[in-house]
């Protein structure tokens, strides 16, 4: 019985150094850009609709990398894959935005390109370590759904990226 209660003891000790360790939630402090700079991996799928050159629906898969910067700017390196059975378009573009970091953990990335008004909204997660994105807010027609999510693999952001951006 005596053992028993020490281990107890000692159980309910660690359990409250460990509670006294961990840093606080991340709802407990707002999320800046510091949070979420560095390079992402990112993957995403769609579903779209093309009428030219013949009606399809195509799916596509992107893959690169997004540099973030605290100053809120965002360069991509995308490749897209489009598909309807046969690969229609495969193409890598690199692309500037900048965004904004909202109340409750969440990104707002607007593409830097004026004639494109097109937003995508992101959750960012484990203290920016990871996004969960959607096109919901998007407003671009032949987009059916489009969902991506974005890990960090780096907490740096090679500034020389920036040069292809008219920021």
């Amino acid at each position: 019985m005596k053992r028993m209660l020490i281990t107890s003891g000692v159980i309910i000790g660690i359990c409250a150094g460990m509670l006294i360790a961990i840093p606080p939630a991340q709802a407990d402090r707002p999320i800046t850009g510091r949070d979420i700079e560095g390079t992402y991996y990112v993957l995403s799928t769609e579903i779209r609709k093309e009428t030219d050159p013949v009606p399809a629906i195509l799916h596509c898969e992107s893959h690169g990398t997004a540099t973030v910067f605290r100053d809120g700017k965002m360069v991509t390196n995308v490749t897209n894959t489009c598909y309807d059975g046969v690969i229609r378009v495969s193409e890598t573009q690199e692309r500037c935005h900048t965004f904004e970091i909202l109340a409750g953990s969440e990104l707002l990335v607007t593409e830097f390109d004026a004639s494109v008004t097109d937003k995508t909204h992101c959750q960012i997660l484990d203290n920016g370590r990871m996004l969960l994105c959607d096109g919901s807010i998007r407003d671009f027609p032949p987009i059916i759904t489009w969902a991506g999510t974005a890990v960090k693999m780096s907490t740096t952001a090679d500034r020389t990226v920036l040069d292809l951006c008219p920021f």
